[in-house]
């Protein structure tokens, strides 16, 4: 069973950036369950479809943890009490970018700049 635990820990802790927020518009922000931690605030961007990235703040002397879902997907920035991501959707397509194969445009682009290399 910890096993378990720790592998379901560790595949949502890959698809995070833990010491980074993003920043931009709001489709939400909230102080109730949804800010429990990163997971529950994760699960509130997956649900949300005009959600496209989230961030997670830790609770502060000051203030409840909060969860701030986001209309936009920019880049992360660090904040070391914050721990951010993307929707599923969004980050799906990046990694569909990632995986396929390069175009013949690519392709030669990147000759060029192994040729110029040497």
């Amino acid at each position: 069973m910890t096993g378990l635990i720790f592998s379901a820990l560790l595949a949502v802790s890959l698809v995070q950036d833990v010491g980074f927020e993003r920043r931009g518009a709001f489709v939400g922000v909230y102080d109730d369950a949804r800010a429990q931690s990163p997971f529950h605030c994760a699960e509130a961007c997956a649900e949300n479809p005009s959600c496209q990235a989230w961030t997670w703040r830790q609770p502060r002397p000051d203030r409840a943890a909060r969860c701030e879902l986001l209309r936009h997907a920019h880049a992360p920035s660090p904040a070391p009490d914050a721990v951010s991501g993307l929707a599923p959707e969004i980050r799906a397509r990046i990694e569909t970018g990632l995986s396929r194969e390069p175009s013949v445009r690519e392709d030669q682009y990147i000759d060029e700049i192994l040729r110029d290399r040497h």
